[in-house]
């Protein structure tokens, strides 16, 4: 007996060491490392991809700085590079007038039109005549030829030089800016002769090569402001293909620098344009942007700044072409740069830079990493301590409760489990547990699984609110529907207007515009929202041709069946609006509101004043002008809008690319008879414009423009308009 007995104690002990730690020991230790590796693996991962996430969108963040600069880069000089080429068109049609000075009034005009003007002007082959009108900058004490004392009233500067006699003579007037005289002088030294210039030379070379397109000078320091500038140059070429001359102006770029100084990159960051050979031309602090160098003044390189990172972001960036990003580091900090080059026609070889200290960004992630690590610590020593006291009681329940859970996670939500202990919180938990799969299972009745996991998934609840976009809207509007309305059964009136409306509508949808509503007979959609697209005016101009030509094909059936025509007008607009879920949390909408919309809507309803079908405003134009034959119709004041509208007709598509709205050969030459009449009526040639729209109304006697335009014109050349007119119209309808 005694032998057995010290048998199964012998036995019996190495399955106690077999065993190893106690049960509460291994749960606790297996805890802790469970906590510690978790935490360290959530928080390097967490780490990583946060902070390639946050350079990510500091890159993004970057581009679109740039990209915005471009922008308004473009929003400042193509507007001027297209007046210079008016300005050009009227002295080869009109080179007698452009020689004279009566010339001075349109020049003028486009310094009033374009502020960041310095000054505009003619330069003529014959006799080296040159016109030249400048902005004089406000408080000017001294100006002109022999810097003499400026009157404190002088806004502009006139300027006539001909090389034509025995001696040239440059004589220079002055006036204020109602156009008062001020007083005259002339040059005591004449050398200036802009044949010589080499912009004028080079155009003169262009022309005899055969091409008349514009051109932009190189970036050089005006000796009037010591800043850097440019010039648009347009040739004046006869009809008999003689060289007549250029028009030009020059364009300070400190408002660039204006600019760049409001675009805050990160918290410390600085954007900064460059041209070909890497030398600012505009800077936050404009004077940066130039120095003295002996006699003369110099554009500054960008290597050459006393910021040696910035400095860097230059060299590295020399001789590359293209989009580049680098991420380097100086002096121990790492650093962000992007280069964005301009597109041809808005410099030679002008680049946009953005320099950004890479702790901007990912200084404060840095921060939370390093408190996360903190607190993690501690929560995983406390967390062992308690693990170990109260393992025994809270395992085995808490084991089942997680793979509850786990179940709930992945919506299996069958059976119950049995979640039973001593601890009161525990027996709580498992109700709530138990109360929340309920709860599950009965929404799931209601809403697809799937889609409750989606939003869980998702982690963010629809709200109401939006923000600001730049979209193209467009309104349309059956003519005459409630006069048809009181006359037509109803089953008939909403089979037609239905047909009306889903042309509009499938027009809208396959050119990836956004159907806002139905009012009554009318549609409202808008393009750019709430997927960005940077082409959504020419999306919303295609739109509406395309609705025109089923429209039509509607009336066609229409026509064929003994029902009605009817004509659907429409109106577009771009512009910033809001843009964004409105209404209650029950019910809402996906809208657009602001001032955008309700000009869309005024030019829709402009389509009764001009028997037109399709109105757009100048925004679209501008945007769209390339794709789609538009012409001028109006300079007009809307109700409930302070700042005028342009009006254009949308008539068709330039090229064939969509079947069936490429304009025709009429509609071409009823836009370019309509710019002619027009902008001779904008310049009070009363005479050139009355013959214009005469013209019009020969060749197109249907077209209503002459019967709007020929009384006006009689009107103003019986009682001339007031100075300061800008040839805004009232319009008064809705």
């Amino acid at each position: 007996m005694a032998e057995g007995g010290t048998g199964s104690q012998h036995e019996a002990g190495p399955r106690r060491r077999a065993g190893g730690l106690t049960f509460r020991v291994n749960i606790a230790t297996v805890f802790t490392a469970l906590v510690l590796a978790i935490c360290g693996t959530i928080i390097a991962y967490t780490y990583d991809r946060n902070s390639d996430a946050v350079l990510d969108l500091a890159r993004s963040f970057i581009e679109t700085a740039g990209d915005a600069a471009i922008r308004h880069t473009g929003d400042m000089l193509q507007p001027v590079g297209s007046a210079v080429s008016t300005v050009a068109a009227l002295g080869a049609s009109q080179p007698e007038l452009a020689r004279s000075e009566q010339v001075f009034p349109t020049l003028l005009a486009v310094l009033r039109e374009h502020p960041q003007l310095q000054s505009v002007y003619y330069a003529f082959e014959d006799g080296g005549r040159f016109l030249q009108a400048f902005a004089v900058p406000p408080g000017i004490r001294r100006y002109g030829p022999n810097n003499t004392p400026m009157h404190p009233d002088v806004a502009y500067a006139l300027r006539v030089l001909d090389w034509s006699g025995e001696a040239p003579t440059d004589h220079w007037r002055y006036l204020a800016a109602d156009g008062t005289d001020l007083g005259a002088e002339e040059a005591a030294e004449i050398s200036y002769d802009a044949r010589k210039r080499d912009w004028y030379r080079a155009m003169r070379d262009q022309v005899a090569a055969g091409s008349t397109a514009r051109m932009w000078t190189d970036v050089v320091v005006f000796t009037s402001s010591s800043l850097p500038g440019v010039a648009p140059v347009s040739p004046m070429v006869a009809a008999d293909g003689r060289f007549l001359g250029a028009a030009a102006a020059n364009i300070t770029l400190e408002s660039l620098s204006e600019f760049l100084r409001s675009l805050v990159a990160g918290t410390s960051g600085v954007a900064f344009i460059l041209d070909a050979e890497d030398r600012l031309i505009a800077f936050p602090d404009a004077a940066r942007t130039v120095r003295q160098s002996g006699g003369s003044v110099e554009l500054v390189p960008g290597d050459q700044l006393a910021e040696p990172w910035i400095a860097e972001a230059v060299r590295r960036h020399r001789g590359t072409t293209g989009r580049s990003h680098y991420a380097y580091a100086v002096d121990g900090r790492d650093y962000l740069a992007t280069f964005i080059p301009f597109q041809a026609d808005l410099g030679r070889g002008w680049v946009m830079a953005v320099v950004v200290p890479a702790d901007d960004f990912v200084g404060g992630l840095q921060r939370t990493t390093r408190e996360i690590i903190a607190l993690s610590v501690a929560v995983a020593l406390v967390g062992m301590v308690l693990i170990g006291l109260f393992s025994q009681w809270i395992s085995r329940p808490l084991r089942q409760m997680v793979a509850e859970f786990d179940r709930i996670t992945a919506f299996d939500l069958n059976g119950d489990a049995d979640l039973r202990s001593n601890v009161r919180e525990i027996n709580a938990l498992a109700g709530s547990l138990r109360t929340l799969k309920t709860a599950l299972q009965t929404f799931g009745r209601y809403v697809p699984k799937e889609l409750v996991r989606d939003l869980i998934a998702s982690g963010q609840p629809i709200t109401l609110g939006g923000q600001s976009r730049h979209v193209t809207i467009l309104f349309s509007d059956i003519a005459g529907f409630t006069q048809l309305s009181e006359r037509m059964p109803t089953r008939e009136l909403m089979l037609l207007v239905s047909d009306h409306l889903d042309a509009v509508a499938r027009a809208v949808l396959e050119t990836h515009g956004t159907i806002d509503k139905y009012i009554g007979d009318s549609v409202m959609a808008f393009w750019g929202a709430p997927v960005p697209a940077e082409d959504h005016a020419a999306n919303a101009c295609l739109a509406a041709l395309l609705a025109r030509v089923r429209l039509d094909e509607v009336n066609r059936r229409a026509r064929e069946a003994g029902w009605p025509e009817l004509t659907t007008r429409m109106g577009l607009h771009t512009d910033a609006v809001m843009v964004g879920n409105i209404g209650s949390m029950e019910r809402m909408s996906y809208t657009v509101m602001g001032d955008g919309a309700n000009v869309a809507a005024r030019l829709e309803g402009a389509n009764r004043a001009y028997g037109t079908r399709i109105i757009a405003s100048q925004a679209v134009f501008r945007d769209a002008g390339e794709r789609f034959l538009f012409r001028p119709l109006d300079l007009v004041a809307v109700k409930g809008r302070r700042a005028p509208v342009g009006l254009y007709e949308l008539m068709g598509a330039r090229t064939d690319a969509v079947p069936g709205i490429m304009a025709t050969a009429e509609q071409r030459e009823l836009a370019a008879l309509t710019e002619r009449a027009y902008y001779a009526y904008m310049e009070h040639d009363w005479a050139a414009a009355e013959a214009a729209y005469g013209d019009i109304a020969a060749r197109f006697p249907d077209d209503p423009l002459p019967a709007l335009f020929l009384p006006r014109i009689a009107a103003w050349k019986t009682s001339p308009p007031p100075d300061g007119w800008t040839g805004v119209h009232e319009l008064t309808t809705k």
